[in-house]
């Protein structure tokens, strides 16, 4: 019995996620700041933020990253909760690139040398007289989405065509399972040998994002407003996961998720203000944005979550949200802000988060860079 207990410390994490214990928590976990703080499920419809991370809420969202951008985190995972040793880390680094409709993300080098996003819960030690041994979940999401609107706007000027944009993406995660403990011998309690427990997978995900200009299409002056919706399924061919050297058989998550967003903008032009820093770099004075979106999970739980962001000269932002878990959590309130710079075409951006997982409250960052075309 005492040489399942590592593997019962990790699916006792797990199951803080689902009640069915899907296997790899990566594939169930938002690495950006920005959707975190604006009630999770909601990322999947948010055309606006720019965020390489929130990538992995819906494929489809890479073709309106303009540019070419990197965003990066890692801190402290389970913050609160004290396995004695044990302590876990979520690292993430991603980069995309679009252009002309076309979009693509790929996973990069994060703090554990590993790439995309690795959660590793670190050094466990069995006994004083065992030597310590470590585990870790690695995904690496490739990712592609093309919009045809982008090049169709070129070939109508209808206001209904100029004003529409609509991407549809798809995704392979390359999951990775690492999983070590050390045995004790029955007959010899001071011998120990090391087992090994790996899988990998690769499950499909899609997803389809709109974004529809109001403003442009109805000619309002002063005032800038947009919707949004976004559709995401995670694992469309419902891919399970068999890990070696052991019985261990688990379904990936298969999650639909559908959201909207409105997106609310007082151009910098209507204060009179006319220094080109301003007009070109902080094109607004104020935004607000605001989000609502829905889980429906066949393994897992079923989620909910509504947020807005409000910001100011496009500079600083303050966002805030509500996450709910069904059979698991009572609605929980989660917040956030950011720090967006410009210079000529670069944009380099810090978001911060606070959210729940059950009671323990979790606190997390990211910081992004972004060239413009």
């Amino acid at each position: 019995m005492k040489s399942l207990l590592f593997l019962f410390l990790l699916f006792c994490l797990a199951s803080l996620y689902a009640q069915t214990e899907p296997a790899f928590i990566p594939a169930t976990y938002n690495p950006s700041s920005t959707s975190l703080a604006m009630g999770d499920v909601t990322g999947v419809a948010n055309v606006w933020s720019g965020d390489p991370l929130n990538v992995w809420s819906n494929p489809a969202l890479v073709a309106f990253h303009e540019g070419v951008r990197v965003g990066y985190t890692h801190y402290k995972w389970m913050q609160g909760l004290n396995w004695g040793d044990l302590t876990e880390y979520n690292s993430s680094s991603y980069a995309s690139y679009a252009k002309n409709g076309w979009g693509f993300s790929m996973p990069m080098l994060n703090y554990d040398q590993r790439w995309g996003t690795t959660f590793d819960y670190g050094l466990f030690r069995y006994g004083s007289h065992v030597p310590a041994n470590h585990s870790y979940d690695t995904s690496s999401e490739v990712t592609g989405a093309y919009n045809p609107f982008v090049r169709m706007k070129y070939e109508n000027d209808n206001l209904f065509m100029q004003s529409i944009d609509a991407s549809f993406g798809l995704s392979l995660n390359f999951l990775s399972s690492r999983w070590e403990q050390y045995n004790l011998l029955e007959e010899d309690p001071d011998s120990v040998f090391l087992q090994k427990i790996d899988a990998d997978t690769t499950p499909l995900n899609g997803g389809v994002a709109v974004k529809f200009d109001w403003s442009k299409c109805f000619k309002i002056k002063n005032l800038e407003l947009q919707s949004s919706v976004g559709w995401s399924m995670k694992n469309i061919i419902d891919t399970q996961v068999k890990y070696e050297n052991s019985e261990i058989i688990y379904h990936l998550p298969q999650d639909n998720t559908i959201a909207g967003g409105f997106f609310i903008g007082l151009p910098i032009a209507i204060s009179g203000i006319t220094n080109p820093f301003f007009k070109e770099y902080c094109a607004h004075l104020v935004t607000i944005q605001l989000m609502s979106g829905i889980l429906s999970s066949k393994y897992g739980n079923n989620a909910s979550g509504q947020g807005y962001e409000i910001s100011m000269l496009d500079i600083f932002y303050m966002r805030f949200g509500d996450h709910y878990v069904d059979h698991v959590y009572n609605t929980e309130t989660t917040k956030g802000w950011g720090v967006k710079l410009h210079y000529d075409k670069w944009a380099a951006q810090y978001n911060s988060a606070i959210y729940y997982q059950g009671s323990l409250e979790q606190k997390t960052w990211d910081v992004s860079v972004a060239y413009l075309f």
